[in-house]
């Protein structure tokens, strides 16, 4: 399931649809962009729901699994593997509180 795809398209949260259907998901890619058809933007920088999908998924389908899929523009000065980490720490702290 990928959750920029579906937000960007319509504009709400894909969290229902991934929760009525977790049985026939193998994991959520996690990416954040701009509502309407915007551009991918690091995580917690865009306007997707990732901490009300990150919570959903810990709460309620256990064995679904979250991937962080870097799909923007990556800065300058920095690198895909500092980016991800910065993903990872951000989703970390959803997680947390």
């Amino acid at each position: 399931m990928d959750i920029r795809h579906s937000f960007a398209s319509n504009g709400f949260s894909p969290a229902e649809w991934i929760k009525e259907n977790h049985t026939r998901i193998t994991h959520v890619h996690l990416k954040d962009c701009k509502a309407n058809q915007g551009q991918g933007m690091p995580l917690g920088q865009g306007d997707t729901p990732l901490k009300e999908i990150l919570l959903m998924t810990r709460r309620e389908t256990h064995d679904l699994k979250t991937t962080i899929e870097l799909e923007y523009r990556i800065p300058e000065g920095s690198n895909a593997l500092a980016e991800i980490s910065k993903c990872e720490e951000y989703c970390m702290q959803m997680l947390e509180g």
